[in-house]
């Protein structure tokens, strides 16, 4: 398999106009749109790039291809953005990730327009094809428009490629408003409906993400096979067709092991659907091997716990997610939840303030006003 690791912008390295992001994002498409070889997607590199202390720096050498050993690639693609007016110069090699050799290099060049990153990254897969095929790879002369299974707008491109950021560092409620964002510029850009209905369900609002699935949908024929996958899984979750959806995720986690995301669906069907506590703490488990830091599978880790009774267990769960992902508030809604259930209301209170002071929502304020009448304050 083959990962894009990076692109660097090489004109203006703070990338402020999210080129480098959406060269990156679009020349994974490309390559797995052009069937040359198996693409790891671009979550579980940004995992691992964050993983290795790595996120917003450039990763080029010994890095990268320690990023796409980490990531289970054969090979990695890095790529260079080195101008963008008055035309678009992308340039990006492929190396070997067992010994660093590498096996094509191309530079294309394009006139500078609206359309101009998304047919500068057509040319550029084109071309590493070509050059992976003179360099001995079986590739298949398939064509390429990464346009046409994203969007031709380049604004609503770039807000979804920024949400990607957001919702691989677990922001899931900035990455809500940026892929709305997306689809507010191109109401028929699949790709950020499905992300949008993901980033909307993490965030529990299930009434919405099932009218975003129905708009992505809408739009499936423009999805790969894996995001249709996930789609129609979430969609079967959301309904509330558990065992179907278990089946399912069970047949994506087969053919994508690699993938947080689909762990943790077929994890939410085992625990909602027959209540297989120990089943969905295995998916879970796999999804957190993946990334450490994934907030909702510890949220589901600590609710099985209290299913379980393990309120122990629970709170140093609880601990173990606060520890691998601090900045996320939801470790503390999940103390809210194994203090009460261990029957220390004083305690649960006392993280019900704290998460007020970091969130709005109107849960906390509800909890905050079940525990105090439960202690007479």
């Amino acid at each position: 398999s083959i990962a894009v690791v990076s692109f660097q912008n090489v004109p203006e390295p703070a990338d402020p106009k999210r080129e480098a992001v959406m060269a990156a994002s679009l020349l994974t498409v490309g390559l797995g749109q052009s069937q040359a070889i198996p693409v790891v997607g671009a979550q579980r590199v940004h995992d691992v790039v964050r993983q290795m202390g790595k996120a917003d720096q450039a990763i080029t050498g010994a890095d990268a291809l320690e990023v796409g050993k980490r990531a289970g690639a054969s090979y990695i693609v890095t790529g260079y953005v080195f101008q963008t007016s008055p035309s678009v110069v992308l340039g990006a090699e492929v190396a070997s990730v067992a010994d660093g050799k590498v096996f094509t290099s191309r530079r294309v060049q394009v006139p500078a327009g609206d359309q101009a990153i998304f047919a500068a990254v057509d040319s550029l897969t084109i071309a590493l094809r070509d050059g992976l095929s003179h360099a001995g790879f079986g590739v298949r002369s398939e064509t390429v428009d990464v346009a046409s299974q994203t969007t031709r707008n380049p604004v609503a491109y770039r807000a979804y490629a920024h949400g990607l950021d957001l919702l691989y560092r677990n922001d899931w409620a900035q990455a809500h408003d940026a892929f709305l964002s997306a689809v507010q510029a191109d109401t028929t850009f699949a790709q950020a409906w499905y992300h949008l209905a993901v980033a909307t369900w993490w965030t529990a609002d299930f009434p919405e993400a099932t009218r975003e699935v129905q708009a992505a949908l809408r739009q499936g024929s423009k999805l790969s096979p894996r995001d249709r996958g996930a789609l129609e899984g979430l969609q079967l979750l959301i309904q509330k067709r558990y065992r179907e959806a278990g089946d399912r995720y069970q047949q994506l986690v087969a053919r994508y092991p690699d993938d947080k995301e689909l762990w943790y669906g077929l994890g939410e069907a085992r625990f909602h659907g027959a209540r297989d506590f120990a089943g969905a703490r295995e998916a879970m488990n796999h999804a957190l091997a993946l990334d450490p830091q994934f907030g909702v599978a510890w949220v589901h880790i600590v609710d099985v716990d209290v299913q379980n009774d393990d309120l122990r267990v629970a709170i140093e769960d609880t601990e173990r997610f606060r520890k691998a992902d601090p900045g996320n508030p939801s470790w503390i809604a999940s103390k809210i939840i194994a203090f009460g259930a261990l029957g220390e209301p004083e305690s649960s209170l006392a993280y019900t303030r704290l998460y007020r002071a970091v969130a709005s929502q109107f849960w906390v304020y509800r909890q905050t006003a079940i525990l105090q009448s439960m202690l007479g304050h």
